[in-house]
């Protein structure tokens, strides 16, 4: 009985040994279904790419989460490849390792930047292009011979680049003076058709100022030249281009306008939407709050009430105006 009440005081059920067993066969088995094939690391670029969807750069030592799978072996070496996903448009790259010359390979969705520039101090650097070669500096100074040998050098050089440019110069006013022939021709050409042109259309405009005015003229020509030159200042007065008393006007009245619109404005003078002729006898009566009235608002809104607008045709609805008598 002690033992009975013992075991039920702790409230502990131990189960059978086959039971944990099957536990732990179920939790493996969950986790092998859900293994991933890859795992998720932190990985920081080694040189400055370019997307090849977007042409973004992604510079030296910007990281990213990255997925990393097992590529290959090289002899007893692994090789790893990281696919990551560029910031703007989400498209995959691929970065494998080459364990062969210590470096990185880029497999899918980038290129890589040129950017191997090598010292110039170095024994690589010999055949770059800012090689400076300190020990023959020292000598073309000290040695008066190398001296004469570089000026000789320097001024083949200039007389060379001299005569390249003055045949270049030649050949081209050659080519200008053909053109300019050419062209003077057709100026000419041009000029004359302009002002056999303009002389037919003044001959038809002053046929009749031209001719001396005699007593023999008759009074028909006078006639027809009063109403041609009627009509000419006619059509100028209309011509905006021409006239600046229209343009004058025609400011005038804007600003007019647009004075009145304030002045409306200000005595709450509400305007109808379509234009009556009749627009001045309508409106009768309008409050004007600020310099007439200073009171209360109870007294405010019984003034309002009082002189509200009447008018059939208004921008505010019928149930804010007052009923006409």
């Amino acid at each position: 009985m002690l033992s009975l009440k013992a075991s039920r005081a702790d409230n502990f059920y131990y189960g059978s040994v086959e039971d944990e067993d099957l536990k732990k066969k179920k939790e493996k088995d969950f986790k092998k279904i859900n293994k991933k094939d890859y795992n998720t690391i932190k990985f920081e670029i080694p040189y400055t790419i370019i997307c090849k969807n977007c042409n973004i750069y992604i510079y030296k030592g910007e990281r990213f989460n990255s997925e990393r799978r097992k590529a290959g072996y090289y002899l007893s070496t692994c090789f790893y490849s990281f696919s990551i996903f560029c910031k703007k448009c989400q498209n995959k790259i691929v970065i494998e390792t080459n364990p062969q010359k210590c470096s990185y390979d880029i497999i899918e969705g980038a290129r890589k930047k040129n950017e191997h520039y090598e010292n110039i101090l170095t024994e690589g650097g010999i055949n770059n292009i800012n090689y400076v070669d300190f020990e023959q500096n020292k000598k073309k100074k000290t040695n008066p011979f190398m001296i004469l040998e570089i000026n000789a050098l320097n001024k083949k050089k200039k007389n060379e680049l001299e005569n390249h440019f003055e045949n270049n110069i030649l050949n081209n006013d050659d080519q200008k003076s053909d053109t300019n022939q050419s062209l003077q021709t057709k100026d000419k050409e041009n000029d004359n058709r302009e002002i056999e042109e303009n002389n037919d259309i003044l001959s038809k405009e002053n046929k009749y100022i031209d001719k001396p005015i005699d007593d023999t003229q008759s009074d028909e020509d006078i006639n027809d030249v009063i109403k041609e030159t009627y009509k000419r200042n006619v059509m100028l007065k209309n011509d905006f281009g021409c006239n600046r008393t229209l343009r004058k006007q025609l400011r005038d009245i804007k600003n007019e306008k647009i004075q009145k619109r304030k002045e409306n404005i200000e005595k709450n003078i509400f305007i109808n939407i379509l234009k009556d002729p009749c627009e001045d006898l309508k409106v009768k009566k309008f409050l004007h709050m600020k310099e007439k009235y200073k009171k209360t608002i109870n007294e405010k809104t019984k003034l309002a009430k009082n002189n509200l607008i009447k008018k059939k045709s208004s921008i505010f609805d019928k149930k804010y105006l007052k009923k006409s008598k």
